[in-house]
């Protein structure tokens, strides 16, 4: 099998076969670009900013039903006073892990400004020098 270059044609074995040395070329070539292009689209190593790992709080206690018992019933009180303690409990609980969630994802806010700082230093850097040549 001999092979023929002509100026505008691929010859192989006497057949034309320039159409898929084009698509070859043409996927070769492109599909290069588009990985550098992916690559090149963040200068981070990271391709997505990472997100927080802060714990949600439970849900909300529901409201505090009222009493609906017989107040001169010692047993009724006794139980609905139970019922108020465990669901202060409850409260507590959700207020206490609501601040701390709240303090994590204020935490990942502030961190994240400062590296928003840091990257906008980087691009005023980068413009400034581009400037000055």
């Amino acid at each position: 099998m001999s092979l023929i270059f002509r100026l505008n044609f691929l010859y192989i074995g006497g057949e034309m076969v320039r159409p898929l040395f084009i698509f070859i070329f043409v996927m070769a070539f492109f599909s290069s670009v588009v990985v550098a292009e992916e690559k090149n689209s963040s200068n981070s190593f990271i391709s997505e900013y990472p997100a927080h790992t802060c714990t949600l709080p439970p849900p909300k206690p529901d409201e505090l039903r009222e009493f609906t018992g017989k107040r001169d019933v010692e047993k009724e009180v006794e139980k609905y006073n139970t019922y108020v303690a465990e669901y202060n409990v409850q409260v507590d609980d959700y207020n206490a892990k609501t601040e701390i969630y709240r303090s994590c994802i204020k935490e990942y806010i502030d961190s994240a400004k400062k590296d928003m700082e840091k990257i906008n230093k980087k691009i005023t850097d980068a413009i400034q020098e581009a400037n000055s040549q």
